[in-house]
């Protein structure tokens, strides 16, 4: 409490009750944002995943299908194209 009147009082017109509830809604807000940043971050990770599937998929595709004849060809290709 007597933390909270100290800060209260370098913040003219606000009451303890007032800090700390807007102490409580800032702890909350930021708690979702790093929950939001964190499913970000899984979902660049899976999105790279897929990407990486993809490229190599169509390096398959491009090899079987005699169109490139070289591996480099393919990769080259991919990496232009998903990357």
């Amino acid at each position: 409490m007597r933390a909270l009147e100290q800060k209260a009082k370098q913040f003219k017109g606000m009451s303890r009750n007032q800090l700390a509830r807007q102490a409580t809604i800032d702890y909350i807000d930021d708690t979702r944002l790093q929950a939001i940043e964190s499913e970000l971050s899984e979902l660049r990770i899976e999105i790279n995943k897929l990407r990486d599937n993809l490229a190599s998929g169509f390096i398959t595709v491009l090899l079987k299908s005699d169109k490139i004849n070289t591996i480099e060809e393919a990769q080259s290709w991919a990496a232009k194209t998903f990357y």
